[in-house]
């Protein structure tokens, strides 16, 4: 895309990029977030090892473009 030209999107219609980011909770009660973007079958292992090493809330976010 040229510099200086944006993207036009309809109003409330968001593109995913297919790919997703994670939050979850340590078993302290920190918050954290990845700071990497998964395909979903990686984000769908990550979840469950996090789960597996008692983090709670663990989510899968898409990312928008």
């Amino acid at each position: 895309m040229p510099t200086g030209h944006r993207r036009w999107w309809p109003p409330g219609w968001r593109a995913y990029s297919g790919r997703s980011g994670l939050t979850w909770t340590d078993h302290d009660g920190t918050r954290r977030a990845s700071i990497v973007s998964y395909d979903k079958t990686s984000a769908e292992q990550r979840k469950q090892q996090l789960e597996g090493a008692c983090c709670t809330n663990v989510r899968c976010h898409p990312q928008t473009i």
